[in-house]
């Protein structure tokens, strides 16, 4: 890892994330754009690896879905996440970040009726990385997921229908740069499903 071995860490962290989801009744819709404001904190269990918990606001977005249409629905997300480096020291190591995500969002229509959206997410991101500096790590690797959700609209008309991710692998890039005093830079790009972006902002103490 790029920085000194600390304790604990807490982070502010945005995301920008298109997710494509395949409904189980055959119907179509574009992915679910979605966007999180969060903020994270980290506990170090081993020398390299750390758990961690993070919560926040999401939002969501959709065209060509008529249980969405016109509406922006919002609501939060819950994660738990692991992340390791074998070895921790040295030039370069292998890198394995595990994660559970719970996220909810709702929206309203004029008429009464609501839509509600849930999920749960479930990744594994194996990588390789580099640290040519102690302030620098970068990691390439391969992202899988499984997506179990549901979409629920309620009122006038009483539906639900299931959702699974349209495709379940990826590959990802990320950077980490340490600034000094434990203030880390983290920014990470995602291609494939999903693909999107995020950055991090992280004290380290």
């Amino acid at each position: 890892m790029p920085a000194p071995e600390r304790g604990g860490a807490f982070d502010l962290h945005v995301l920008r994330q298109d997710l494509d989801v395949r409904y189980e009744d055959g119907s179509g819709g574009g992915p679910l754009e979605i966007g999180r404001l969060g903020v994270s904190f980290y506990e170090s269990i081993a020398a390299g690896a750390r758990l961690g918990i993070r919560l926040g606001a999401a939002g969501v977005s959709q065209t060509g879905r008529s249980a969405t249409a016109g509406l922006d629905p919002s609501g939060q997300f819950l994660e738990l996440d692991f992340s390791g480096a074998w070895p921790h020291t040295g030039p370069v190591g292998l890198w394995l970040g595990l994660g559970w995500r719970y996220t909810s969002a709702d929206a309203g229509y004029a008429n009464g009726d609501t839509v509600d959206l849930d999920w749960q997410t479930v990744v594994l991101r194996p990588a390789v990385e580099l640290r040519p500096t102690r302030h620098l790590a970068a990691r390439l690797g391969a992202s899988v997921i499984s997506v179990d959700g549901s979409e629920r609209r309620r009122g006038s008309t009483n539906v639900t229908t299931d959702f699974r991710a349209d495709g379940d692998t990826g590959a990802f890039a990320a950077l980490e740069f340490l600034l000094g005093g434990g203030d880390v830079i983290s920014i990470r790009l995602d291609g494939g499903n999903p693909s999107g972006a995020y950055i991090s902002f992280e004290q380290r103490y």
